[in-house]
């Protein structure tokens, strides 16, 4: 009955920029902000948080690897309905959690979810919106980590110290993402395929660039998203509320890039690519420019939170694209990519800040955000042709 007042389209694209809004926006990117209050109360030491943390990456990738191979056999509804029940269960988990191994249990759970909710939401985008309308619908869907991070940054401010409170009521913002996607996603059927599209991600060469690109915008954002508080700590003396306010900014600022599907459509894919990096590369810089003036990481912040979102969202155009006949296959390669680059990121800006200093390793992503600049393949074909031009 709720399907009436939605055409098929509309209703996928609403469920799916709800549903990222609570796997990525409430709980992967926003858990941090809550880790000093639940360190606190769990009695964890610095070490033990960080162990406890890496859940989070774990649960994302290995649904990731998990998320494809259900879609296609199960379809976009069930999978995503599945990803939000997860996240409703894991969150309520960790509010409730007596002792660390459990809250680490529910982390991993919830952690899954964000890992399991885009490609099913893709696959869904591709059987019930229009071609012409398919680019605008999974960059819209994309955003709503922004909007996730604009509602957790204020609770995460003014409620750090009621955690289990605030996780109780993202869970119930989770329960209703479940129930839209029973009622708001059709049902429809697992895509049939054939042996020639079975073929595996990884051997498709258009993909190739994809991977790479995805991989290396993992690697350049940790300078942002795991050592930016850091950066302006040591260089603007930022205090935990000046952060907290900073990562609601870039969350506002990521829905500037929302429509990154119709700024595709127009421009292209090789001169946005380009473009995100140098802008990246650019806001890098100013970052690094925190003790001149504070304004320098306030644009900073803007430009990043802007440019995570478009450019994510590129890479869901891009995919869709090149293999457009297994939507949750690209989705899930590219989207492994990106967290897996991440960890390397973090990792290289922890032992060159250690090293050689802060602006020193900034200088150094930067100069890699300048190479993902130059890097971009010249091919547009879609991977299944190529294929079958190779066979």
């Amino acid at each position: 009955m709720v399907r009436q007042f939605f055409s098929r389209g509309t209703g996928v694209t609403i469920t799916g920029f709800a549903l990222i809004a609570v796997t990525y926006g409430l709980i992967r990117f926003s858990y941090g902000q809550f880790m000093p209050s639940i360190r606190e109360d769990l009695g964890l030491s610095e070490s033990m948080s960080g162990v406890i943390s890496s859940a989070l990456f774990a649960g994302n990738c290995f649904a990731l690897l998990f998320a494809a191979l259900a879609t296609e056999r199960f379809g976009g509804r069930a999978v995503a309905t599945f990803a939000a029940t997860l996240a409703t269960a894991g969150l309520l988990g960790m509010a409730f959690s007596p002792n660390p191994i459990t809250f680490s249990a529910c982390l991993l759970i919830a952690g899954s979810s964000a890992g399991l909710s885009m490609p099913p939401l893709v696959a869904a985008i591709v059987e019930n919106v229009r071609m012409e309308r398919q680019a605008l619908a999974t960059t819209i869907v994309n955003a709503g980590t922004s909007i996730g991070i604009l509602i957790s940054g204020p609770i995460a401010l003014y409620f750090s110290g009621l955690w289990r409170f605030s996780f109780v009521g993202f869970a119930v913002l989770a329960l209703f993402t479940t129930l839209s996607t029973l009622c708001l996603i059709p049902k429809g059927k697992p895509p049939l395929l054939s042996r020639e599209t079975k073929v595996r991600v990884w051997h498709v060469p258009a993909a190739g660039p994809l991977l790479a690109s995805a991989f290396l915008f993992g690697v350049v954002c940790a300078s942002f998203w795991t050592f930016g508080g850091e950066v302006l700590k040591a260089l603007g003396n930022w205090t935990v509320t000046d952060l907290s306010w900073y990562w609601v900014l870039i969350g506002v600022a990521g829905l500037i890039g929302a429509p990154a599907g119709m700024i595709v459509k127009s421009i292209g894919i090789r001169s946005i690519h380009s473009f995100s990096y140098l802008t990246l590369a650019t806001s890098i810089i100013l970052l690094g420019l925190a003790e001149e003036n504070a304004i320098f990481p306030v644009i900073a912040g803007i430009m990043f939170g802007v440019i995570y979102i478009l450019q994510t969202g590129v890479y869901l155009v891009w995919g869709l694209r090149i293999l457009p006949e297994r939507p949750a296959t690209i989705v899930a390669a590219t989207f492994f990519m990106l967290p897996l680059g991440q960890v390397l990121g973090s990792i290289c800006f922890g032992l060159a800040m250690e090293l050689l200093g802060i602006r020193e390793t900034l200088f150094g992503f930067v100069l890699l955000c300048l190479l993902g600049a130059l890097y971009m393949p010249v091919r547009q074909r879609t991977a299944i042709k190529d294929l079958r031009q190779t066979a």
